[in-house]
C-alpha cells in the first residue's frame, strides 16, 4: 500500500495518508535519531510499523513499532477524563512486554523474527492530538504521558507484505512464479505453513522452571508476515502475544497481568473463543493453531477473511478450498485447524506440523 505525507501544523509531526484516505499521524525525528519516512504496514487500527532512516549510522534503514491511540474507544471522548492516563499506561506495559519477548526469543535462536535494536521514549502525536471531545471540544493532551511513548527500534526486513501480496489473486501469483498447476502454489503454501508453524510452535514450547509458562501469538495473519524471499517467511509484528501458565494437569491462564493482553486479534482470523469474555482468562495454544488455519486459508484461496466473513462469529467457509482443486490433505488440515470448538483442533503445533509436512511430502513427491 502507498503512503504519501503532507505536513501538520504541530512541530516534529507529519501525517501519512494511504489512496483509502486513512491518516496515521507520525513523529518525524524519534529520539533524535531516527528519522521516519514511510509506513510498512497498519495491523488492526491500532499498531503500525515506520520505516526510518538512523542517523547515527550512515541513514540506515529501520523498522519502527509505534502504537496508536486515536482509534482507542472513548479515550479520547472528553477532555477531562482522569482515567486516560491510567488507560496509556496499561497499553505502554504491553508495549515493553512485546519489547522483551523479542529480546527472549531472539536469545533463544528464532530467526524468524526481527532483531531488535532498541526501545526509546519519545513524543506521540496521537495522544497529544488535537481530538474533538462529545461536546464538541477540539482539545489536545498536554500530559507528560504524550512524551513519554515507547518505540521500539527493530532491524529493516526486506521483503513483500504477504497480506499485500495476495491482493493480487492466486491466478497472478501463480502466472509471476511461471506456475502450470495450483499444486505448485499449494506445495508453496504448505512449505510456508511449516515455517510458521515451527515459529508458533517454539512460542508454545513450555519452561518448566518457570511455572510451565509459554506464549501465544493471537495474532498470525497475512499483513503480519513478511516474505523475505519466494520461499522464506519473517513474522512482523508481536504486539498481541500474551503469556500463558498451565499447571501439570493442562488448565491454562492467559490473563496475567503486565503479560500481554488476551484476546487481541483480528476479525476473522480469531479462534471462536476469543469473543466470549467469559473464556479469555483460559485462552492456550489452540488459538494460535485457529488463525494458522485461517491463514492457510487466506493464502490457499486469496481470500481476505476479514472482508470474506459477515462478522466477527462467522465460520469460514473450509469448503471453498475445494473450488481451487486443493488436495484433500491440505483440506482437512485446515479444516481441522479451524474447527469451531477448540477441543476439535489438533491438540498444538507438533500434531499440526506432522500432518502438514505428510501434505507437503504428497505434493512434492
Amino acid at each position: 500500500m502507498m503512503w504519501t505525507t503532507k505536513s501538520s501544523k504541530i512541530p516534529n509531526v507529519q501525517i501519512f495518508v494511504n489512496e483509502n484516505g486513512e491518516e496515521v499521524v507520525s513523529p518525524i525525528k524519534i529520539g533524535g535519531r531516527y528519522t521516519v519516512y514511510d509506513i510498512l504496514s497498519v495491523s488492526g487500527g491500532f499498531g503500525v510499523i515506520l520505516k526510518a532512516k538512523d542517523t547515527r549510522l550512515g541513514d540506515r534503514t529501520v523498522l519502527v513499532k509505534a502504537r496508536r491511540y486515536d482509534k482507542e474507544n472513548g479515550l479520547f471522548s472528553y477532555e477531562k477524563d482522569r482515567s486516560r492516563i491510567d488507560r496509556i499506561e496499561k497499553i505502554r506495559k504491553v508495549t515493553r512486554f512485546e519489547y522483551n519477548c523479542l529480546i527472549d526469543f531472539k536469545t533463544l535462536g528464532e530467526g524468524r523474527i526481527p532483531n531488535v535494536n532498541d526501545i526509546v521514549e519519545d513524543f506521540c502525536p496521537s495522544i497529544y492530538g488535537p481530538h474533538l471531545s462529545t461536546d464538541g471540544k477540539v482539545f489536545v493532551c498536554t500530559d507528560y504521558v504524550a512524551y513519554n511513548e515507547p518505540y521500539i527500534i527493530m532491524q529493516m526486513i526486506n521483503g513483500i507484505n504477504l497480506g499485500e501480496y495476495l491482493k493480487s489473486g492466486i491466478r497472478n501469483i501463480m502466472l509471476s512464479r511461471n506456475y502450470k498447476f495450483y499444486k505448485s502454489w499449494e506445495r508453496d503454501v504448505l512449505q510456508y505453513s511449516l515455517q510458521l508453524a515451527t515459529i508458533l510452535g517454539g512460542f508454545h514450547k513450555k519452561d518448566k522452571e518457570n511455572y510451565n509458562r509459554y506464549y501465544i501469538y493471537q495474532d498470525l495473519k497475512p499483513e503480519n508476515i513478511i516474505i523475505t524471499d519466494d520461499l522464506f517467511l519473517t513474522l512482523l509484528d508481536f504486539g498481541a502475544m500474551t503469556m500463558v501458565i498451565e499447571d501439570n494437569q493442562g488448565n491454562a491462564r492467559s490473563n496475567i497481568e503486565g503479560c500481554g493482553s488476551a484476546g487481541v486479534g483480528t476479525w476473522g482470523y480469531k479462534a471462536p473463543e476469543m469473543n466470549n469474555p467469559s473464556k479469555l482468562a483460559k485462552l492456550d495454544r489452540r488459538v494460535d493453531i485457529y488463525s494458522l488455519g485461517a491463514t492457510m486459508y487466506h493464502m490457499l484461496t486469496g481470500e481476505n477473511l476479514s472482508l470474506t466473513l459477515k462478522d466477527e462469529y462467522g465460520r469460514i467457509p473450509v469448503d471453498n478450498l475445494k473450488k481451487f482443486s486443493c488436495t484433500e490433505y491440505t483440506y482437512n488440515i485446515v479444516k481441522k485447524c479451524t474447527e469451531y470448538n477448540a477441543n476439535e483442533r489438533y491438540n498444538d503445533m507438533i500434531e499440526a506440523k506432522n500432518d502438514i509436512y505428510k501434505s507437503f511430502m504428497s505434493i512434492r513427491g
